[in-house]
């Protein structure tokens, strides 16, 4: 298993320039970015209950769609029609029609709900919550619950579906694993020790061959999990930061993590699982990166400003 410590003295591969070209109003309070496979791009404003769309490649505002109270994050099926909004002050499920910019249904999730991705085929919402160890699966179309995951012993469960939909890997943080789901069947079907760390939102390799995983609390830092081989394949050392969310380029070979503590971003080559740079681009609070198709720009969010940067990366 590779290690890797982030500290004062290490030289990176190469350098990566981050330069701020223009911004998008926001309404307040940036939470979760994501980017559909149709370009359409969406930021969740907790303080403001509301969802802002824009097209990810022109940085032109769509829409901002009321949802409901206290929203944090969201998801897009795998066609970039439905966004799926976690209410969490609500404990509800906003489904947003992405063409029409409206709100189709909003339905109640269990106590707790901390996490709500709907699958890549929109059929259903997988939730998972601070209290027990269950995730709680939804008809996307009745909004009513069909069914309860046993994760063993965790909580403060997040959820990412796999490149084809078949599996989801849950962060689980109450017992430092990702649970690996099967989703036609409905259970836990294996779990792949971390060992320490508390994991957060991962995200998945456009192969499907790796899960990158933020970690806080004990053991911070990121892994990068191989998910053929159901183990740790690097480790990365961030200590006294604070990594928040992890995004692949679309072609897989760069890996980048932000840290909400003082802006850091990480650049991490996934061709030899090296850190290839580390740069503090903006202020703390920096929350989220999407990336465009070429990797030449990125939109990042901030949880302590009203707007979104967009920066070129070279």
């Amino acid at each position: 298993m590779a290690a890797l410590s982030l500290i004062a003295s290490a030289t990176p591969a190469l350098a990566v320039t981050w330069a701020h070209t223009s911004s998008i109003d926001t309404d307040a309070n940036n939470q979760s970015l994501t980017v559909s496979s149709a370009g359409t791009a969406a930021v969740v404003s907790h303080n403001s209950d509301s969802v802002t769309l824009f097209n990810s490649t022109s940085g032109a505002l769509i829409a901002t769609v009321a949802v409901g109270d206290g929203p944090t994050v969201a998801s897009f099926t795998r066609d970039g029609s439905t966004l799926a909004v976690l209410n969490e002050t609500a404990q509800t499920v906003s489904l947003i029609n992405v063409s029409s910019h409206t709100v189709a249904s909003t339905f109640n999730v269990e106590e707790g709900a901390r996490s709500a991705n709907i699958t890549p085929n929109g059929k259903a919402v997988y939730s998972g919550n601070y209290i027990d160890r269950f995730i709680n699966v939804y008809s996307a179309r009745s909004g009513l619950l069909i069914k309860q995951i046993d994760i063993g012993s965790a909580d403060n469960l997040w959820v990412s579906f796999g490149k084809r939909g078949k599996f989801a890997y849950v962060s689980a943080q109450g017992s430092s694993e990702i649970a690996v789901v099967n989703v036609k069947k409905k259970r836990n079907i294996y779990d792949i020790p971390l060992t320490q760390g508390s994991p957060g939102i991962s995200a998945i390799s456009p192969n499907g061959r790796y899960l990158a995983v933020p970690l806080f609390d004990e053991g911070l830092g990121i892994k990068v999990v191989d998910l053929k081989q159901k183990r740790v394949a690097a480790y990365f050392e961030t200590p006294g930061h604070n990594p928040q969310t992890v995004t692949f380029s679309a072609d897989g070979d760069l890996l980048y993590a932000t840290d909400s503590a003082n802006g850091t971003i990480w650049t991490i080559d996934m061709t030899t699982l090296t850190l290839a740079d580390t740069d503090i681009v903006w202020a703390a609070g920096l929350n989220g990166l999407i990336l465009s198709a070429d990797n030449s720009f990125a939109y990042l969010s901030n949880s302590s400003v009203n707007s979104l940067w967009k920066v070129t990366i070279s």
